[in-house]
């Protein structure tokens, strides 16, 4: 029998990032949760659970790229009831974060810092983390930026208007270690397969890329690459003086790597692998160039 995995949310672009790196790899089978399962009512989720008999549960519920449409009703009750059925069931839940728990004032930041979320998004995640470590099996991943060629990030919201004849507005010392949709996918997988062997390495754990970089030099590189693929029409526009938002959401890796063995990647490499799927899905932009 396969090791069974479920996946709580993968209609967005990182869910089937996630989908696609699990058939890839064939080793386990992943399972999609319905999307319109109702979070308040913890029998109905029991029963589908019950039924569905996952080995572990991956839990992406309400998380975003940019944290637009984030409620309590879409992160912090899923992984309440996630974190409940779980503990009784001895089920392994790994629950994805974001930086955003911390307030931004430090240069980087660790798994043993102090939580000040940053705004209302990172509030939620705070209370999302707070519940599921009540889980005895718990793995808790927080994530620095995260790009990808689809979806509302860092990647797309310099790109569309570069390639639309706009203005691409940054802030230049916001700094961040970021990290793509693919790799995500990777590292959520190689999680997947250690406990699917036996790990029992639990608590929080954080994902950013090798390098730290700010989203000046982001932007630099990636005008550079898509100027490879695409014709650029747009400009990057500094826009510092406008921002409060704090500069930091740079995070670590080692502890990761020191449990599990995940080797991070560099954020240039994070963003060509990106660039080479938006080329793949987008031949005619590729064509004109």
């Amino acid at each position: 029998m396969p090791y069974k995995v479920l996946l709580t949310q993968h209609a967005d672009a990182l869910g089937q990032a996630i989908q696609l790196g699990f058939d890839q790899s064939g080793f386990m089978e992943l399972m999609l949760l319905p999307q319109h399962l109702n979070w308040g009512d913890e029998t109905a989720v029991s029963r589908w659970l019950d039924a569905a008999k996952p080995d572990a549960i991956i839990n992406t519920c309400g998380w975003s790229d940019d944290g637009r449409d984030a409620s309590f009703q879409a992160i912090v009750e899923p992984a309440k009831v996630l974190a409940t059925l779980c503990s009784e069931r001895q089920w392994p839940l790994l629950q994805l974060s974001s930086y955003r728990v911390f307030n931004g004032e430090k240069s980087g930041f660790v798994e043993a810092d102090e939580l000040e979320p940053r705004d209302e998004v990172g509030e939620l995640y705070r209370q999302a983390e707070q519940v599921v470590a009540e889980a005895p099996q718990h793995l808790i991943l927080r994530l620095s930026w995260v790009i990808g060629w689809q979806g509302q990030n860092l990647l797309t919201r310099i790109m569309l208007p570069l390639l639309e004849g706009a203005q691409a507005e940054i802030v230049s010392e916001r700094r961040g270690s970021p990290v793509s949709h693919e790799d995500i996918a990777r590292v959520v997988n190689a999680l997947a397969k250690q406990i699917s062997c036996g790990s029992d390495n639990w608590g929080v754990f954080h994902y950013g890329a090798a390098d730290i970089c700010t989203e000046d030099e982001f932007a630099v590189y990636l005008v550079k690459r898509l100027g490879d693929k695409a014709e650029v029409l747009g400009e990057v526009v500094d826009v510092s003086g406008k921002s409060t938002e704090p500069l930091s959401a740079a995070l670590g890796y080692r502890h990761l790597m020191d449990c599990f063995g995940v080797q991070p990647r560099t954020w240039k490499q994070a963003v060509g692998n990106e660039l080479a799927l938006w080329a793949n899905n987008n031949p005619m932009a590729v064509d004109q160039a």
